[in-house]
C-alpha cells in the first residue's frame, strides 16, 4: 500500500526487505497461492502453485483472545539459547521443505499433512524443552486436535498447523469444510472458527 501510494516502484528484493521489518514470514504474502520463501537465496519468494491450481480451504480455530505471556519473538530467542533440540529442528528443516514442495507440486494431501504436522510438533517440542518451558497450546487447542483426528478417521481430508500461539489452523478439502467447521464449534470450546481460504496476490483497494 505504501509503495503504491508513494509510487516507489520497489524492486522485488526491496519489497522483501521491507516486509521482513514486520515479520519473518510476511514476504510470502507478496505472492498468492503456495509460496516458497528461500532463506538461502536472500529470502527470495517463488510461487509453487497458484491459488486456483489447488483450491484448499483454511479454517482458523480461535482458541483464545488473551495476549500471549511470551511473545513469539521472545519465545524463539529463549528456545534458540536453551532448547537441547533447537539445532535438530533447524537441521531437519531443509528435508521438510523439500518434502512439502514435492507434496504441493503433486497435490498430495497426505504427504503435505505428514510433513506439516511433523514440523509443527517438533517446533512445539523445541519450545517445551526450553528453559523456562514454553507452551502456547491450551486445553482448547488440544481438544481441536482430538476432533481433527476423529474427522480424519471418518474419511475427511484435513491437516493442521499451529504457530506460537493457541490458535489451530486447519487446511482441508473444500468438500469437508462445513462439517469440519460445525464439528469444531459443536465439540470444543473455541471462541470462533474463521474461514480464510488460500491467499491470492496482494492488491490495492480504493475506498473513500
Amino acid at each position: 500500500a505504501y509503495e503504491a501510494h508513494y509510487d516507489l516502484n520497489l524492486e522485488d528484493t526491496q519489497r522483501v526487505e521491507s516486509c521482513l521489518l514486520g515479520s519473518g514470514s510476511a514476504p510470502r504474502s507478496l505472492i498468492g497461492g503456495f509460496v516458497l520463501m528461500d532463506q538461502n537465496n536472500n529470502f527470495r519468494c517463488t510461487q509453487i502453485l497458484k491459488k486456483s491450481d489447488w483450491p484448499l480451504d483454511v479454517l482458523i480455530c480461535i482458541a483464545s483472545k488473551e495476549p500471549k505471556k511470551i511473545s513469539s519473538r521472545k519465545g524463539m530467542e529463549i528456545s534458540k539459547k536453551t532448547s537441547p533440540i533447537y539445532q535438530d529442528w533447524l537441521d531437519v528443516n531443509d528435508k521438510h521443505i523439500n518434502l512439502a514442495l514435492n507434496a504441493i507440486k503433486d497435490k498430495d494431501m497426505v504427504g503435505l499433512e505428514n510433513v506439516t504436522e511433523e514440523n509443527c510438533k517438533l517446533m512445539h517440542k523445541v519450545m517445551k524443552t526450553s528453559k523456562p518451558s514454553i507452551s502456547y497450546m491450551t486445553d482448547v487447542t488440544h481438544s481441536c486436535l482430538s476432533e481433527i483426528e476423529n474427522l480424519r478417521s471418518l474419511g475427511h481430508s484435513l491437516f493442521y498447523t499451529i504457530d506460537a500461539g493457541p490458535k489451530v489452523k486447519i487446511i482441508c478439502d473444500p468438500k469437508s469444510t462445513e462439517i469440519i467447521r460445525e464439528t469444531i464449534i459443536d465439540k470444543t470450546n473455541v471462541i470462533d472458527v474463521v474461514f480464510a481460504g488460500l491467499g491470492g496476490a496482494p492488491r490495492i483497494i480504493d475506498e473513500d
